[in-house]
């Protein structure tokens, strides 16, 4: 294992092999410090943390019909959860819309790997 968190009553990890075949990889911020503590693997990474403001998530659930209750209990949980998270990442992006946060993600990941946008 070299990416493990233990989340909502479960584990979740990942092996060097997942790591070395796949581009992108999603962690939490108790992975994201397992994995920079036991990644012995060849290749170079970014941490990007996609960020979305609290207003937004707020929106976002209600639309899709999630009580008060458990809105507020989210907020409250990422707001704790993720706190570390833009310590710990190389590049912070917001989510306040998909197809820009999208483009962000393309245009770092090109930046980083010396190619072209445009």
């Amino acid at each position: 294992m070299i990416a493990y968190t233990f989340f909502n009553g479960y584990e979740y990890g990942g092996t060097l092999d997942q790591v070395e075949n796949n581009d992108f990889y999603t962690l939490d911020v108790d992975g994201i410090k397992y994995f920079q503590k036991f990644y012995t693997g060849k290749k170079s990474y970014k941490i990007i943390y996609i960020d979305v403001p609290e207003s937004v998530c707020r929106v976002r659930m209600y639309n899709r019909g999630d009580t008060h209750d458990k809105v507020e209990e989210r907020v409250a949980n990422d707001r704790k959860a993720f706190k570390e998270a833009p310590e710990l990442a190389d590049i912070v992006i917001e989510n306040n819309f998909f197809n820009t946060c999208i483009d962000d993600v393309y245009k770092y990941i090109c930046k980083c790997e010396g190619w072209s946008n445009t």
